[in-house]
């Protein structure tokens, strides 16, 4: 079989004849400014890489302290009233941790809780839980379950909301 029989086809393109696709357009950019663009695009990728990576570092302080109480939280209750004696302790250290020292230390009771109230919006320390972190700190705890986990909520608000001056 040689190929189609005479008769086949359209008759009006039997002459006619094929030009040749021209070449293929580089997607390359071909002028230096794209290639300046390009080097600015991958710095500032870069830059915002290296300062998402610089918080993650920065906030490991605040991924333990939601952990420990994440922990707390699921315990049972007489584990639950056992361990919620270091939250003051915890609640300190997240707090020396995110501001100058100097001015962590020399807060108690009262202070320090208009303190932690000022430094987060939503958090009430001196009004709804008045007291609360000085009973757990210096004495035995009289806390009820109930209180304890609101407590637990409430450090939880502050640990994740505060700023911070990261010292």
């Amino acid at each position: 079989m040689e190929g189609f029989p005479m008769p086949w086809g359209n008759y009006v393109l039997k002459q006619f004849i094929e030009t040749n696709a021209p070449d293929a357009v580089s997607m390359l950019p071909q002028t230096m400014g794209w290639l300046y663009l390009s080097v600015a695009i991958l710095a500032f990728i870069t830059y915002k890489l290296y300062k998402r990576w610089k918080m993650y570092k920065i906030n490991v302080y605040r991924r333990e302290a939601i952990s420990w109480l994440n922990t707390l939280s699921v315990d049972s209750d007489e584990h639950k009233r056992i361990k919620a004696k270091e939250l003051p302790a915890l609640l300190k250290k997240v707090a020396t941790h995110a501001y100058p020292q100097s001015q962590v230390q020399s807060l108690h009771l009262q202070t320090w809780e208009k303190w932690l109230d000022e430094h987060v919006e939503n958090c009430r320390f001196s009004s709804t839980y008045t007291g609360m972190l000085g009973q757990l700190a210096y004495q035995s705890t009289s806390l009820s379950t109930e209180q304890i986990s609101e407590l637990i909520k409430q450090i939880a608000l502050w640990v994740k909301q505060h700023k911070g001056e990261l010292v």
